[in-house]
């Protein structure tokens, strides 16, 4: 072999040419001075524009880890949290910001499907649920009023509403009024009020929802206004619990008022009154007509009631007409009896009547024509009101058996004790 430079002949064991001293690579390539000096410096180059490139963000090692920062972000799947205590959207901080940085996103036309596929097992496990089971908006989200589950598409796929595959989906399952959402910017469906499930996930604009009126997007600052609107008061802060009030307190007698006049004016029996800042509700009854005890749902500004919705005690789930009329009322204010009371008058003619006057009768509480105002009865309990005050029977395996003469609250009071869920619709609150 000859060297490149010299044309000298050259030992390819040498190592170098012996004319020039010009290196040779190994398999017998003499490289020369000045080629060796010209290779430096378009590597020293080619090193320059690349920092250049790197401080100006030109270049990025993401593609080595799957993002900026290491991790692969999926904007809707795990870019958003909800947790007891508040309902807001909160939002993956590394998130990418424009659609073109979002390639690890499943193609627009599956994450739609996938809406509509969570969209349609949410219906169909309401479908063949709600003749059981009470559905309401929990903060905004759909939840089973019977165990306080959030319904999700985890929850649906382990009841073989979805599929395995969505165990590790995370999207979320809203339950909104409509008429809520109109006027935001993005959002183009009907006005209206009845309750309406939508499916939900994170994109770059905001949050996707997908319902029977189609999708629609919105940003996540007008979704989390919603959401405020449907929590309530107890769970956002410390409050006073329920109130109970007497006969002679003001918002009772409001109370007793508005609702005497759904009724042509008839007297009426409260049979169960509880208020707190925002709402109170009532259970009464007319005079005469123990057995038929009709709901009320009041809101509550200072000390003046407004009559929000009534008539919705023979419905199948009563929370649901609350629920649908006030979504951020504190449940606390329901009775335990809420939609499961049943006949409780007890007339003069009736012998459990009669057998309760002689008790008294025989025990000096009453004269012979001392007649009650008031009379009801349900399984094991009785319960009488006369001028001097109400009185609590129970019927045990000796009979019946007179308590004391006693006001509602120690009646209710005592129910408690002896049953685990006592038919408290029987007194009265008056």
């Amino acid at each position: 072999m000859v060297c490149k430079k010299c044309s000298a002949p050259v030992d390819a064991t040498a190592g170098v040419c012996s004319v020039c001293s010009t290196p040779v690579r190994k398999g017998g390539r003499v490289w020369p001075k000045y080629t060796k000096m010209a290779v430096v410096g378009v590597v020293l180059v080619a090193s320059v524009v690349f920092v250049v490139l790197y401080t100006q963000g030109r270049i990025d090692f993401g593609f080595l880890t799957g993002g900026s920062d290491g991790q692969v972000t999926v904007p809707g799947e795990d870019g958003a949290d909800y947790y007891e205590g508040s309902n807001e959207i909160t939002n993956d901080p590394q998130a990418p910001e424009d659609e073109d940085a979002d390639l690890v996103l499943r193609d627009e036309e599956e994450r739609f499907a996938l809406l509509q596929e969570v969209h349609w097992g949410v219906l169909d496990y309401m479908s063949a649920a709600g003749s059981t089971i009470p559905f309401v908006t929990g903060a905004g989200h759909l939840q089973n009023w019977e165990d306080g589950s959030f319904v999700t598409p985890q929850y649906l796929a382990r009841l073989g509403f979805l599929g395995d595959e969505h165990l590790q989906e995370t999207r979320f399952v809203f339950m909104l009024r409509p008429a809520d959402l109109v006027g935001f910017e993005g959002i183009n469906m009907p006005s209206t009020a009845e309750m309406t499930v939508f499916v939900g996930h994170e994109t770059i604009r905001g949050i996707g929802l997908y319902s029977v009126h189609g999708y629609q997007e919105i940003f996540r600052e007008d979704l989390n206004q919603v959401l405020e609107n449907y929590t309530p008061r107890n769970w956002r802060e410390a409050v006073m619990p329920p109130e109970r009030p007497s006969g002679t307190s003001l918002i009772h007698q409001q109370a007793a008022a508005m609702i005497s006049s759904t009724a042509n004016g008839a007297e009426v029996d409260i049979r169960y009154m509880a208020f707190d800042e925002d709402f109170a509700f009532v259970a009464a009854s007319m005079a005469g007509e123990a057995h038929r005890i009709r709901y009320f749902l009041f809101s509550v500004v200072g000390e003046v009631l407004s009559l929000l919705v009534h008539g919705f005690e023979n419905v199948r789930h009563p929370i649901q007409a609350i629920n649908q009329a006030a979504p951020n009322i504190d449940t606390h204010l329901l009775p335990d009896f809420l939609g499961e009371h049943t006949s409780s008058l007890l007339p003069p003619d009736d012998p459990v009547f009669a057998n309760l006057m002689a008790i008294l009768q025989a025990q000096g509480h009453i004269e012979p024509d001392n007649e009650p105002t008031f009379a009801s009865a349900a399984g094991e309990f009785a319960y009488m009101v006369f001028a001097g005050g109400g009185v609590l029977f129970v019927n045990t395996v000796a009979g019946w058996e007179l308590q004391s003469t006693i006001g509602w609250q120690q009646a209710e009071a005592r129910m408690w004790e002896l049953t685990e869920l006592p038919p408290m619709y029987i007194l009265q609150q008056n």
